[in-house]
């Protein structure tokens, strides 16, 4: 005769056993399986709804419909068929504005106007509106071996002004 203690453990063990059982039925019959964690598995020729994994080593993935990566609390990074998406840390992926995306594919990249010294306080750019720049003071004019960046200098409709002495000036065509 068992107490009502070994009792309650033997039966908790059997209902664990039946859930382990469950799934490997599950596994073997084709049917979806959730919660699974595998260690160095290898996946062939499966159709994956949801994964979650510390470290991914792969010859290549194919995009079904979506690839998304969260990290922990949202949604990062999304890489479909027709776009790549990285959210700033704080936003999901999926409902961030525009102004809260690091990376939008279908959106163009900075594109370069003039990387360089201007020679003078002021860099005539022509673009009609107030383009993104950066100034940066360097060491050595000649042969630079440290930038530091720049916060004085001002940008207009048609000039970068105020540039420091011997800064160097990286000014892309995109407006702020």
């Amino acid at each position: 005769m068992i107490n009502s203690l070994q009792q309650d453990t033997l039966l908790r063990k059997i209902a664990q056993n039946n859930v382990r059982i469950k799934r490997i039925e599950a596994l073997l019959s084709g049917q979806p399986l959730s919660g699974i964690r595998f260690a160095n598995a290898i996946i062939t020729a499966a159709k994956i709804a949801n994964i979650s994994a510390d470290k991914i080593t792969s010859g290549s993935i194919s995009v079904g419909q979506e690839i998304t990566v969260n990290d922990g609390i949202n949604d990062r990074i999304l890489i479909d068929d027709t776009q790549i998406k990285i959210s700033k840390p704080g936003f999901d992926v999926h409902s961030a504005d525009t102004k809260d995306l690091v990376i939008l594919s279908q959106e163009n990249a900075h594109k370069l106007l003039y990387k360089g010294y201007p020679g003078s306080s002021t860099y005539t750019h022509g673009m009609g509106h107030k383009i993104v720049f950066y100034v940066f003071d360097v060491d050595n004019p000649s042969s630079p071996t440290a930038f530091t960046l720049d916060k004085t200098a001002k940008v207009n409709t048609t000039q970068v002004t105020d540039i420091i002495t011997g800064g160097y000036l990286v000014a892309f065509r995109e407006g702020i």
